[in-house]
């Protein structure tokens, strides 16, 4: 993840550009653990271009939408313009939900193992042309490796986008490693398997134009949305948080959190909590049973739904009891809020809703202090904030994220947090200590 931004080099011949593209990888993108889709997110933002991730079917790795553009892409898009396909059944699903242009073209496995060498589309599947690529027969040449097809096609798609070879090997061995040095050396040469032949089997290849702004120097970080609000959250102090909703949204970004170490608690072990002992069991009292020595802010994780509200009684029957509040129990809440969250199923941008309306608090109340990145970087650095500012001023903050942010993979360089502190926050200034000062 740390590493210096690599030089392009040329990978073949002249791409035409294109300023929005998108494609999807149909079936389990994974080859022994590894996902090369993230591989390629990775290197297509360390070369300049924005990208947007999102898996289908409850965020499970059947199926990938892959984003690309020259400016900030924050949604699937509306149709495909080509798919990678190792899943027929599902390639069908997906062509009758509409998810692909009509002029589209499909790269499916040779069934028998080695077509022509003409790399036009072929006979159609689904009314789809399609390119029949070797993927399986090439993958059997280094036959030690696990689905080693999946890792073919990562260097036929580093090609077909002429991104920088070298810098994707680096990306790829750095997956491979903690696997030991022969499957690093099998997992690259399966790439400049595909990387090398790809020009055989695709019928045109793409350039997706460079951003105008120039890409940042020395020590860069390239995450996604997503993983950029857990790590900031652990980064923060947040080493538990409470779930407050069953959305495939809110349970993906959870399972990201816990597995980088964070522990995830629910309002059902607030219910059983309160049932043996009696006492509240609400967030922050959940999070000190889980913690004894938790003193700080306190992590509500939720999604669109019912306002955020602060003034909630801890009076027995009412819903205070469960959630207990800052202003019942004394600790201040950090609550990171997806909002225009979409259907499990879908990947469409959907659009007409203002997040802000939800985080107005009750009437009559103090509203939160309401946090709202717009990039991967101040998704990192604004779990921070947000948890300084709640305890050093005892309110309860909201971190505002719009859905569609989680999927975006960017680059950034890495700053010192003063130079930060002093760009969002304007006349406020951070002591030593860290705490927020006006």
């Amino acid at each position: 993840m740390h590493q210096q931004a690599g030089g392009a080099e040329d990978a073949g011949p002249q791409r035409q550009p294109a300023a929005d593209l998108a494609f999807e990888i149909i079936g389990d993108p994974t080859a022994d653990g590894v996902d090369i889709v993230k591989v390629f997110a990775q290197a297509a933002a360390r070369m300049g271009d924005s990208v947007w991730v999102g898996y289908v079917a409850d965020g499970q790795p059947v199926a990938c939408r892959v984003r690309v553009g020259n400016h900030p892409v924050h949604s699937g898009g509306d149709r495909a313009s080509f798919a990678v396909a190792f899943d027929a059944a599902l390639l069908r699903s997906r062509v009758a939900a509409g998810a692909f242009h009509p002029e589209s073209f499909i790269l499916m496995d040779s069934p028998t193992g080695w077509p022509a060498s003409d790399p036009l589309p072929g006979p159609s599947r689904f009314g789809l042309p399609v390119c029949q690529v070797p993927f399986r027969a090439l993958a059997s040449r280094i036959p030690a490796f696990p689905q080693g097809d999946r890792v073919v096609a990562l260097g036929l798609l580093t090609w077909m986008f002429g991104y920088d070879p070298t810098l994707v090997r680096r990306l790829l061995e750095n997956r491979l490693a903690p696997r030991g040095c022969r499957y690093v050396s099998a997992g690259l040469r399966l790439f400049e398997v595909g990387w090398r032949d790809a020009f055989r089997f695709v019928p045109r290849p793409f350039h997706v134009g460079r951003s105008s702004h120039a890409m940042p120097s020395g020590r860069v970080e390239v995450m996604s949305g997503r993983e950029a609000l857990a790590l900031g959250a652990l980064v923060a102090g947040f080493t538990a948080c409470v779930v407050r909703s069953d959305h495939p949204v809110v349970q993906r970004w959870a399972q990201g959190y816990a597995a980088l170490g964070g522990r995830v608690l629910t309002m059902r072990d607030a219910f059983m909590r309160r049932a043996l002992t009696g006492q509240c069991g609400g967030s922050p009292c959940l999070v000190q049973a889980a913690d004894p020595g938790f003193e700080g802010p306190v992590l509500v994780v939720e999604t669109a739904g019912a306002p955020v509200e602060l003034e909630e009684a801890c009076a027995p029957g009412t819903a205070g009891v469960m959630l207990g509040m800052a202003a019942a129990c004394g600790v201040p809440r950090v609550t990171l809020r997806f909002e225009r969250a979409p259907r499990a199923d879908a990947l469409w941008y959907p659009f007409g809703v203002d997040p802000l309306v939800a985080a107005s608090g009750c009437p009559g109340g103090a509203r939160p202090v309401v946090l709202a990145p717009t990039t991967v970087e101040e998704c990192y650095h604004f779990m921070d904030l947000a948890r300084r500012i709640a305890q050093q001023y005892r309110r309860d903050c909201v971190v505002l994220v719009d859905a569609g942010l989680l999927g975006a993979v960017q680059a950034w360089r890495r700053r010192p947090g003063s130079a930060l502190w002093a760009e969002w926050l304007g006349e406020a200034v951070v002591d030593e200590n860290g705490r927020v000062a006006s």
